[in-house]
């Protein structure tokens, strides 16, 4: 079995038309495709930790349940991205509008290399020979979102810790709110996976550091376990994106 036919093995939902799939959601911004070197230089080995690929559309089309209509942003896109910043790692997030169809994501890992790993969106009940496929095509965790749809949620979180854990996965955690991380504190203790939190659990600028979702992320890093992605720090801040 070739790797875009193993990564079709991979797809945990049903399809829907062209037409269908355009229309349910709304469509959000394109990415601003005027490339510009940064004015600093990143140290070598710098790894982007979160990117999506989106299409293109003929050929991945997006989910049903997808929350958000994106624009065709593709692996050669991206690698222009990595090229002009001077990135020469990368880790590919299955995007929400894909639903669990990750061969957008196997496909992009297949022509990236080595340079790049994956984080699978999937629901527990695939078969050890499909995480065995997954992981052998460069993905090393899996994802449960509270903000977009057709994934895996909260309650899926000790099905999939327990799958997973056995091929050393971590699971990334894409919260709404900062105090959802109060809730699921107790239950990731319980878990010996290691974890990521993405967005820096949503905790707000306004919320300040006596939050208390930003005191239990605290307290998570110290088990050693717990990671945490600094990234889109424009959507907790309190003040405006800064002009160009």
């Amino acid at each position: 079995m070739n790797w875009l036919a193993m990564a079709g093995s991979l797809w945990q939902g049903g399809g829907a038309s062209k037409a269908g799939q355009m229309q349910d959601a709304p469509r959000c911004p394109g990415p601003d495709r005027r490339l510009r070197r940064p004015k600093f230089e990143l140290p070598p080995g710098t790894v982007d930790c979160h990117a999506h690929i989106f299409g293109p559309y003929s050929e991945y089309p997006f989910s049903p349940e997808r929350a958000y209509t994106p624009e065709d942003c593709t692996v050669p896109d991206y690698e222009e991205v990595l090229d002009a910043m001077g990135i020469d790692r990368c880790v590919i997030v299955n995007g929400g509008a894909h639903g669990t169809d990750n061969r957008v994501m196997v496909d992009a890992l297949h022509k990236l290399g080595n340079r790049a790993r994956g984080v699978a969106a999937i629901r527990p009940g695939l078969q050890k020979k499909a995480l065995q496929d997954l992981h052998e095509s460069g993905v090393r965790g899996c994802r449960i979102s509270t903000i977009v749809r057709g994934g895996a949620g909260p309650h899926h979180l000790e099905e999939l810790a327990s799958e997973t854990h056995s091929f050393g996965w971590h699971v990334l955690l894409h919260l709404q709110e900062s105090a959802e991380l109060c809730e699921l504190a107790p239950r990731l203790r319980q878990l010996p996976n290691v974890f990521v939190i993405d967005h820096l659990g949503h905790v707000l600028g306004r919320e300040g550091t006596s939050a208390p979702g930003f005191c239990e992320l605290m307290s998570l890093l110290k088990t050693g376990r717990v990671w945490v992605k600094l990234a889109s720090l424009y959507r907790s801040s309190s003040l405006p994106y800064p002009p160009r």
